[in-house]
C-alpha cells in the first residue's frame, strides 16, 4: 500500500508550508548582520527584508517591498530602528508601519503598514517566525545552547543555497545507512553497515524521532530529528580523543527547490584549543567548481559537505519518489513520513502567511504535490 503526503511544496497556502510557517526558523547566523545594515531574505518561497536597527541592534523582518512604488527595502538604509526606502524616501518601523513620507503630509503615513514578522537572537543565530499568530509558539531552546561552559559556532554550511528541497536533507538526517558509504572516507568511526530503528523522541526533547544505529562492535550511534526540520548528529572533531560533540542543524526551505543548512556545533571551552580549524570554518572541503566536478564525476567528493551533497542534491531539484522501493532499512525515513502525514491531517486551517506588500486576508489552504511513503520491502 503506498501512502502520499503534501511535503515539498512550501509557498503560502501549500499544506507543508502551513506547518512550516507555525515553528521558528534559523535565517542567518547573527554575527553575520551588523547594526545599521538590511538584506534581502528569501524562505518559504516569499521575499522579505531583513535589517538590524542602529540603536537597538535587534533584528527586525518586514515586507520586501516599499508600498509606495514597489522597490526593493533592502536596498535602503536603516536609521534607528526603522528603514528608509531608496527610491522616494519613505521610512518604515519594525511593525511595517509608515513612519515618514517627506513629499506626503502626515495623516498618508499613517493609513501605510507593510507585512512584518517576528524575529530574535538566539544562540548566535537569528530566527524568524512567519505564521500570522498574535503570540507564536516557544521558540527552539536546548541547555547546551544556554551552558556558559559551551561555546557555539555557528555556521551557513557551504556552498549556501543547496539546489534541492528541503526535505530530501530531512530525510538524509534520518537515514544512519548512508553514512557507512557516503562517509565511508570521512567519517570512518561510523564504518560498518548499522542495524536501524527509530522510536518517538524522550519526553524531555522536543517532538521527533530518537533514531539508533547499532554496529558490530561499536558504540550505538543515537542521533535525534525534531519536528519539523531540525536533526542532531554526534560528531568527532578531536584525532585520538573519545569526545563526541553535539551538532544542530536545520534545513530550511529557502523555496520549493532551494534549500539552506544553518547549524551550531557545541564545543566544551575547555575543547576549543583543539579544534582551531573548525572554529575558523576550515576544512570544509568546498571550492567555486564544487558543484560542477562533483555533478559531472570528474572527481569524487572530498569532504563530509562534498559527500552529502553529491548524495543529496544528485536525486534533482525535487527527488522523484514515484518509482523508489524501500527497504526494511528505511524504516525511520518511513517514520518521518508517517509523523508529517498526521500532521498535514491534522492540520486547521489558518492563515499560511500575508501576501508580501498587502495585509489582505490570509491564503486558503490548497496545492497538493504528493510524495509517496512505502511499507518496507522485505
Amino acid at each position: 500500500m503506498v501512502y502520499t503526503v503534501p511535503v515539498t511544496k512550501v509557498g503560502p497556502g501549500t499544506p507543508a508550508g502551513q506547518v512550516l510557517r507555525q515553528h521558528w526558523h534559523p535565517i542567518g547566523v547573527s554575527k553575520d548582520l551588523e547594526p545599521g545594515k538590511a538584506r534581502p531574505l528569501r524562505i518559504l518561497g516569499e521575499e522579505f527584508t531583513l535589517y538590524r536597527g542602529r540603536s537597538s541592534g535587534k533584528p527586525f523582518i518586514v515586507g520586501s517591498r516599499c508600498a509606495h512604488r514597489y522597490t526593493w527595502l533592502h536596498t535602503g538604509w536603516v536609521e534607528d530602528d526603522c528603514i528608509r526606502c531608496f527610491y522616494h524616501g519613505w521610512k518604515y518601523d519594525g511593525d511595517g508601519q509608515c513612519v515618514e513620507m517627506p513629499a506626503e503630509n502626515e495623516a498618508f503615513a499613517k493609513k501605510i503598514k507593510i507585512p512584518h514578522y517576528r524575529a530574535v537572537d538566539y544562540a548566535g543565530l537569528i530566527f524568524g517566525y512567519f505564521g500570522d499568530d498574535e503570540v507564536p509558539p516557544p521558540m527552539w531552546s536546548f541547555p547546551q545552547f544556554d551552558d556558559p561552559d559551551n561555546e557555539l559556532v555557528s555556521s551557513i554550511r557551504p556552498p549556501g543555497v543547496w539546489p534541492m528541497n528541503y526535505f530530501q536533507a530531512l530525510e538524509n538526517g534520518v537515514d544512519p545507512v548512508h553514512t557507512a558509504f557516503v562517509h565511508s572516507k570521512s567519517e570512518p568511526h561510523w564504518n560498518g553497515v548499522p542495524e536501524v530503528d527509530g522510536e518517538e523522541n524522550p519526553p524531555d526533547l522536543p517532538e521527533g524521532i530518537q533514531i539508533t544505529a547499532t554496529r558490530a562492535d561499536k558504540e550505538v550511534r543515537v542521533t535525534n530529528y525534531f519536528f519539523p526540520n531540525l536533526s542532531r548528529i554526534t560528531i568527532y572533531l578531536v584525532s585520538g580523543e573519545d569526545h563526541q560533540f553535539n551538532h544542530y542543524i536545520w534545513f530550511v526551505p529557502i523555496d520549493d527547490e532551494n534549500t539552506l543548512m544553518i547549524s551550531n556545533t557545541v564545543i566544551p571551552k575547555r575543547l576549543v584549543p583543539e579544534v582551531p580549524g573548525f572554529i575558523k570554518g576550515a576544512g570544509r572541503g568546498w571550492s567555486e567548481n564544487s558543484h560542477q566536478d562533483l555533478m559531472s564525476a570528474n572527481r569524487g567528493p572530498e569532504s563530509v559537505t562534498e559527500e552529502d551533497y553529491t548524495a543529496m542534491v544528485g536525486q534533482g531539484r525535487i527527488a522523484d519518489r514515484t518509482n523508489e522501493r524501500l527497504g526494511r532499512s528505511d524504516r525511520v525515513v518511513i517514520r518521518l513520513r508517517q509523523l508529517w502525514t498526521r500532521k498535514i491531517e491534522a492540520l486547521e486551517l489558518r492563515g499560511a502567511g500575508v501576501p508580501d506588500g498587502a495585509l489582505g486576508e490570509a491564503r486558503p489552504l490548497s496545492g497538493r504535490n504528493e510524495v509517496p511513503h512505502n511499507e518496507p520491502v522485505s
